[in-house]
């Protein structure tokens, strides 16, 4: 096993991009109730004017899955993981400051330690500015 801590590779942890798919997709099916109540109260065909949103909900999720699985492709050929538990045999790196988290081979950690770190992790390091 190398000592040697690969560096994040560029686009995002699959870790930050499964979290953003999650928030994409809750959004969306919130959204997809609020059309179904309003058109309910309208006395209108429900299926037909919510279709659109399931339609994106459908590729947006599509999407998302895929960019993630590309993501944790990446960082697996690279030699690590961002993922909560996935590949026990990669080293498990902080997904936000790429610091070693888990070593290759080691007891994966609980969800309990995981969300711990990533919780100091966005304590010391808020969020970036947009701007640049």
């Amino acid at each position: 096993m190398s000592d040697l801590v690969p560096r994040l590779i560029s686009g995002g942890s699959s870790y930050a991009w499964a979290r953003r798919l999650l928030v994409v997709l809750l959004s969306t099916i919130a959204l997809s109730l609020v059309m179904i109540a309003f058109v309910a109260a309208q006395e209108r065909t429900v299926f037909f004017s919510v279709l659109p949103v399931w339609i994106a909900l459908g590729v947006l999720s599509v999407l998302g899955i895929a960019v993630v699985a590309v993501q944790d492709v990446r960082e697996s050929r690279v030699g690590y993981t961002t993922a909560f538990a996935y590949h026990r045999d990669k080293m498990q790196l902080n997904p936000y400051t790429g610091e070693v988290i888990r070593r290759a081979g080691a007891d994966m950690l609980t969800r309990e330690e995981f969300v711990g770190i990533i919780r100091k992790t966005r304590i010391r390091q808020p969020r970036r500015s947009r701007r640049g």
